[in-house]
């Protein structure tokens, strides 16, 4: 029962962290006294601790079991939008707990997987409903400071009722916990981890480059962002079904003709989107099948892909034309990773 309730508080938790670290950036730090060019060099600084910080703070929770760290989290961005409109300061100390509370999440959700991508895929899925309704709230002028600080106190107490003691929720007691077995180890474990790497840079990159024209209004706005969701919250249903390997491949093999042709169409398009994005929890749990005693290190491999992928479009731009077919080319890469480095995988009790 306290599996279920830390996979609901964490998946809830990851909206409303996102959500207030999007308020934040968007309703303090931009309209900060700031130049152009210090907006986007925080933009990208925020970037890096948030992503880039997962894989150390991961491996420290790896070796620090009972370390609050999601609630330590909630925390850090709690004392951050209390300052939210003075600039670097709370935009830094934001962006080291979203780090925080992202690896306490992730965590959960791979030890408590019981040999399911599905966990994983729910947890992860929520964050993009959070960018998104927190960057219109962070824009919107009139937006109460409360409603951040409310949703990140609510948190704070549901994390303290699941978890009273140890925030980070290690099944301790089942000395034989069931690993699923999803990465390919015929070869090389650094070969292999390479692969689910560059999988995941790609599909970064290629996410943040894809040219959406038809976004007007909120519901339009937010309709990415929906078909995001829905591809995390359903890809590891389908993979648990059909297989990593299978739902990979084919998934993003089916997204490159509905982004490529259908980029202008809306509902196209967000098929596409959907199906794209339904390789978050397969790489994840593919990661962490390699790296069964590092549940932190495992969730941070694939966000610093992500960030890795992401931070490219900092450096240069492309032509709408150009970024679309290179889309279609480095999805199509991403799968051919998948074909490498994962297998359908089995589920087998033992110790992890």
């Amino acid at each position: 029962m306290q599996k279920k309730y830390s996979l609901f508080v964490h998946t809830l938790g990851h909206f409303c962290v996102d959500f207030c670290c999007f308020f934040l950036l968007f309703a303090g730090f931009k309209n900060a006294e700031l130049l152009i060019s210090e907006i986007t060099i925080g933009f990208l600084c925020y970037n890096i601790i948030a992503f880039g910080l997962q894989p150390i703070i991961g491996y420290f929770c790896d070796r620090h079991k009972k370390f609050p760290i999601s609630i330590t989290g909630c925390a850090l961005l709690f004392i951050a939008i209390i300052f939210f409109h003075k600039g670097w300061i709370p935009m830094l100390i934001a962006a080291l707990g979203n780090a925080c509370f992202h690896v306490g999440g992730g965590i959960d959700s791979l030890v408590n997987a019981e040999g399911k991508m599905v966990r994983s895929g729910v947890f992860v899925s929520s964050g993009a409903l959070g960018v998104s309704l927190g960057t219109l709230a962070g824009r919107s002028s009139n937006f109460p400071v409360i409603i951040p600080l409310a949703m990140l106190g609510a948190c704070m107490l549901l994390l303290l009722t699941v978890f009273p003691g140890q925030l980070v929720f290690k099944p301790v007691d089942d000395p034989k916990p069931v690993r699923l077995y999803t990465a390919n180890t015929t070869r090389p474990i650094m070969i292999v981890l390479a692969l689910l790497f560059f999988s995941v840079f790609i599909r970064a990159y290629a996410g943040c480059i894809l040219p959406i024209k038809w976004k007007d209004g909120i519901f339009l706005s937010l309709l990415p962002a929906i078909a995001a969701f829905s591809g995390k919250f359903f890809g590891g249903f389908v993979a648990d079904r059909f297989g990593a390997k299978n739902t990979g491949v084919v998934t993003l093999l089916f997204s490159v003709p509905l982004l490529l042709f259908g980029i202008g169409s809306p509902v196209l398009t967000s098929v596409g989107l959907l199906l794209f994005n339904m390789n978050m929890s397969i790489t994840l749990c593919a990661v962490y099948s390699l790296l069964p005693d590092n549940p932190g290190l495992s969730f941070g491999i694939p966000t610093l892909a992500l960030l890795c992928g992401g931070a490219l479009t900092f450096f240069f731009s492309l032509s709408p034309t150009l970024s679309l077919y290179l889309v279609s080319f480095l999805t199509i890469l991403s799968a051919i990773g998948l074909i490498f480095s994962t297998t359908n995988g089995t589920a087998i009790k033992g110790s992890s």
